[in-house]
Formats: structure tokens, sequence, C-alpha cells
């Protein structure tokens, strides 16, 4: 049985997020089936030879990704802007974290605050896809996109010491709007937040960034170091475009509700937050 285009969406969202689990390729395409449904879809992709599914043990959860044949096909149907390199890696040792963020951006794509949801992925943006490269050949026909294809194919991977968890625009009360999100998992050191505020602001001026922690206790912490930075940063930082939130109000209430404007914290946990630097 040949792939229709309903398929090669389906597996070219699997491949931009680099791995997705089952539980989050339900959540994206079949919200109102049963788990069962999106597993039996996944294990006739596995079947028929266009992806793999690997778990670390019998206990882990799933992590499904493309074959190399399947990404291949793909990209000579000129079908998504894709780098085709090695067979995908699964890291077993940040698939939690990687499938928080595919969780999140599911969460936004989906979300009624956000319409006409764009998404460049960490994945993505480590491959060398840029949000320019990635927009305009979303719009060419197929023409276009080939001959499109062939320059950039020869233009020098764009490398990046650190890309944030993702990049997306939406539309919102009719003007399109651009953000970052960057989730924390454990938490950060002092110096790799600072680094962070820095980098995020030379690279999306912009963009609003919001700032995802595991857990609430991390998220006041989150909160505390990026006021301190702000305040010390060479450049002035618009606190207003910082927003901080933790993973569970994320996924479960309104963004307007989840998401904070970083606060001034009280001036003992300032001088915590300096002491620490």
């Amino acid at each position: 049985m040949g792939l229709k285009p309903e398929d090669y969406e389906k597996l070219i969202y699997i491949h931009s997020n680099r791995i997705l689990s089952p539980k989050m390729f339900q959540k994206k395409f079949f919200s109102d089936k049963t788990r069962q449904r999106a597993e039996q879809l996944i294990w006739r992709y596995h079947d028929q030879g266009y992806v793999f599914i690997r778990k670390q043990n019998h206990f882990s959860m799933a992590a499904v990704g493309l074959k190399r044949n399947t990404i291949r096909d793909i990209v000579e149907k000129r079908l998504a802007l894709i780098r085709v390199g090695s067979p995908v890696k699964v890291n077993y040792r940040e698939l939690e974290h990687h499938q928080r963020v595919a969780a999140l951006r599911v969460t936004m794509e989906q979300s009624p605050s956000f319409q006409d949801v764009f998404w460049v992925s960490d994945f993505e943006m480590s491959s060398g896809i840029t949000r320019e490269a990635k927009w305009n050949f979303r719009l060419m026909d197929v023409k276009a996109r080939d001959s499109f294809y062939k320059k950039w194919e020869l233009r020098p991977k764009v490398k990046y010491k650190r890309t944030a968890d993702g990049y997306f625009e939406a539309l919102i009360n009719g003007s399109h709007v651009s953000f970052i999100l960057e989730y924390e998992h454990y938490p950060y050191s002092y110096k790799r937040i600072q680094s962070m505020l820095n980098r995020l602001e030379a690279a999306f001026p912009a963009a609003f960034k919001l700032i995802v922690c595991a857990n609430k206790t991390n998220s006041e912490r989150m909160n505390r170091a990026l006021w301190v930075y702000s305040e010390k940063a060479k450049k002035r930082i618009d606190r207003a475009k910082w927003l901080v939130a933790e993973y569970q109000d994320v996924i479960s209430k309104p963004h307007k509700e989840a998401f904070i404007p970083i606060l001034e914290p009280p001036p003992k946990a300032r001088s915590t937050e300096n002491s620490t630097r």
C-alpha cells in the first residue's frame, strides 16, 4: 500500500521533531481517538518499512523515527526541506526532555490562543534549516522547490553552538507574532541561564521568549535569575517579552494563565543569585 498525502504529512511531522513517541503522535493526529488507533498506524508504517521503532528497555517509552529511504523519498518528491544525512540516532539519556519538548509543541499548535502556527524545531535548526528557508519553501510550487533545493543543498550547513528548543510564529489578533521556546528539564547553572539570556536576546530580539521549567521550584528560581541578569545585561532587556512557566501548567492551562512575565524577586532572593555568579 502506497503513501497518501496525509501519510506524508504525518511522517514529515515525525521527522521535523527528530523522533516522536506514540503518545505524542496520538495527541497530534488522533486526539479524539484511542491510543490503539494511533499505534496501529505507526505499526503499519513500520511493517511497510517507512519508520523504525526503538525502546531502551521494556519499561521505557518508544521512539518512532523515519528510515533513510523514507527521508530520501520525501526529499525527492520535494515535500519538505530536509538535509539527507545519517539516519536519526536516538539518545536515550535525552529522550524524556525531547518528548516533553514535543508535548509543548503539540500543545502550542493546538492552543486556541495561536492560529496558523509555523514551527521550526531545534532538530531542524541544528540541521541548518533557517526560519527563512523553511518559510519560503512551503510557499513554493513543485518546480520552484526543485530549483530552490538544488541551490540550497550546495550551501554550507549553518553551524549553531546551541539552538533553542523551538521557534514558532502564530497569528494572534490578526498579527504574526514570533516566539522562542526553551525547556529546562534539569536546573540550569546560573552561568548557563545568563548565557541563555544573552544568546536569545541577540538572536531573537523581537520574539517572546517562553521559558518552561520542569516544576514550580525551578520556575521560581529561573524567574529570579533572569531578573537579576537582565539588570546586568549590557543592552536593555525588554522583560515583558520573557515569560516563565512550569511544564504541567503549560500543557493543562490556557496560555495566558500558564505564562507570566519575569517579576522582581525579593531582595534576599536577588542577593542569592548575585552571590552564586
